[in-house]
């Protein structure tokens, strides 16, 4: 990675690292929503921006098809309970797609994917190992993530867990959906080396939420997301 863009990615990451400071400090209710709705967009477009940049319409239609099949899973675990359990989202994030699941979850679900899968093509030595990786480094997220969506209001489960009220079904559900996701990137792009930009997303959303779990007191997961804002920083500085 260049100075200036070493310098640029910074510059973004403390940003949206204040913006969780400030969204713990005063909340993120459902008058918000629009605010919420607008940050997970954002967040998702560079995502976006670099796949159709580099893969055209493969990557495209690859990112509309995660994207998709993302909101029907979750749909069918509301209404089924499998395979994140049964769980409920609140109107925080903005209008819900047959009253179910807000048009925004796509969106949010995506950035981590691809930043996840991009990290661990550099590291794993064959597609198996590819996809395993991805699904671990997703997984590791969503422990940062899923207690600080609770705690903020965006979702809740019928039975809660241990784990800031976040049961043990939804991280086997995150595991598993995780690999069927990285090997459908692996199908569809011919396992081709995706740009390490992709993880620039990631790091922002890493940000956002390592400023808000602090706020909010929940040591854990900003522990875990200090840990890892820190490793994936590393590996766009070094350009692995």
């Amino acid at each position: 990675m260049a100075a200036k863009d070493t310098r640029l990615s910074l510059m973004l990451c403390s940003i949206f690292l204040i913006i969780g400071l400030f969204a713990a400090r005063f909340g993120l209710g459902v008058e918000y929503q629009w605010v919420s709705a607008f940050f997970i967009v954002i967040m998702a477009l560079p995502t976006i921006i670099v796949l159709a940049t580099q893969m055209r319409l493969k990557g495209l239609f690859t990112f509309l098809s995660i994207f998709t099949l993302s909101i029907v899973v979750e749909a069918a675990s509301i209404i089924s309970g499998l395979p994140y359990g049964n769980f409920s989202y609140s109107d925080n994030l903005g209008y819900k797609l047959l009253g179910l699941v807000p048009w925004t979850v796509g969106f949010a679900f995506t950035p981590i994917l691809f930043g996840s899968y991009a990290i661990a093509q550099r590291l794993a030595k064959n597609a198996p190992a590819i996809v395993f990786l991805t699904a671990t480094l997703n997984l590791l997220v969503d422990l940062v993530l899923d207690p600080a969506a609770v705690y903020s209001g965006f979702w809740f489960w019928a039975e809660p867990g241990i784990y800031y009220g976040v049961p043990v079904i939804n991280f086997v559900g995150w595991a598993f959906t995780s690999v069927i996701y990285a090997g459908i990137i692996i199908l569809f792009l011919n396992k081709a080396i995706l740009d390490l930009k992709l993880i620039q997303p990631l790091l922002l959303i890493l940000s956002f939420w390592s400023g808000y779990t602090l706020l909010a007191g929940l040591m854990i997961p900003f522990t875990l997301s200090a840990i890892l804002l820190f490793v994936y920083w590393f590996f766009t500085r070094r350009g692995l």
